[in-house]
């Protein structure tokens, strides 16, 4: 391309860059991260590393992620911890006449999780092949088309007691703040379950990019300097630890994000309907079970 930046920001979800590191438009950062004295590979989250990699390679380094799922009442879900369609199909099956799986019940919400979260059932990139045109998608498209094209909200309809009495199912959780798992889990007012999605053989909660997400090209001309930056920025600034705002990429920024939600003074009040919310500070069960999330998100929501 000529005259490139020696660092570039992949802050966007919709910039290809696993596509430029197969070009060998990026650096791999392991190499350049084995000075002496600091940042480590094993200083980065084990799941981010699992997540961000390409061929055991880390061509852009996350400063704060973002983690993705979906939530239900663990009585309604049973056992179930991932969500493809064939379980999706499972669940509508179970229902009351009158609820839905999703509060927002319109067909582009049903295709974006049936479909979009489980992608990799009807694309396989490394043989560039797609599959689109078999039963199983057939019979999405069929269940989809039966569902309201546009999402009908009722009067007085509050999300809460949706929730609550079994209406609606399940609810997205997008986590950048140790307060967002505390609200939802008050929403649905009882044991929670966080479900993944399928991607191949294996379930897994996503991790979006928040923030700041360096590469360093590989017509860069001095790596070792950009480096100096990149490992400056990621492990300071970048990771916001004390704002509570995105999930830092490193341990120790992870466990001080933790230490923070316990610690928390200030109280949330959130109201809809006849029900209010106050989300203080997060509790040892709380900080566990974020803990426990993070453990299973090791696949980076990607933009195709």
């Amino acid at each position: 391309a000529g005259n490139v930046p020696d660092i570039i920001d992949i802050g966007s979800n919709s910039y290809p860059w696993q596509n430029w590191a197969s070009k060998d438009i990026l650096t791999d950062l392991y190499p350049l991260m084995e000075t002496e004295g600091g940042l480590e590979k094993e200083d980065l989250l084990d799941n981010v590393r699992d997540a961000y990699e390409v061929n055991d390679e880390l061509y852009i380094l996350p400063s704060t992620l973002t983690l993705n799922c979906m939530m239900a009442k663990s009585s309604n879900v049973k056992g179930i911890t991932v969500l493809t369609p064939e379980t999706m199909f499972q669940l509508e099956e179970g229902l009351a006449a009158d609820a839905n799986l999703f509060f927002w019940h319109n067909q582009e919400n049903i295709m974006m999780n049936m479909v979009y979260h489980n992608l990799t059932q009807f694309v396989d990139y490394e043989k560039g092949e797609c599959y689109f045109n078999t039963p199983e998608f057939k019979e999405i498209l069929e269940y989809v088309q039966a569902q309201p094209e546009e999402f009908e909200f009722e009067e007085g309809a509050e999300i809460i007691a949706y929730l609550r009495t079994d209406k609606a199912i399940l609810h997205d959780l997008t986590m950048s703040q140790s307060v967002d798992y505390q609200f939802f889990k008050e929403m649905f007012g009882g044991d929670v379950t966080c479900l993944g999605f399928g991607n191949g053989d294996m379930e897994s909660l996503e991790l979006t990019l928040c923030g700041s997400a360096l590469a360093i090209t590989e017509s860069c001309q001095n790596k070792d300097v950009a480096w100096q930056f990149v490992e400056f920025y990621v492990t300071g600034a970048g990771q916001n630890t004390g704002t509570g705002w995105g999930i830092p990429s490193t341990k120790a920024g992870f466990e001080t994000f933790l230490t923070d939600a316990g610690e928390r003074q200030d109280i949330t009040q959130y109201t809809s309907g006849d029900v209010t919310l106050e989300i203080g500070n997060a509790t040892e069960e709380d900080i566990e079970e974020m803990r426990a999330l993070m453990e299973r998100a090791n696949v980076c929501y990607y933009t195709d």
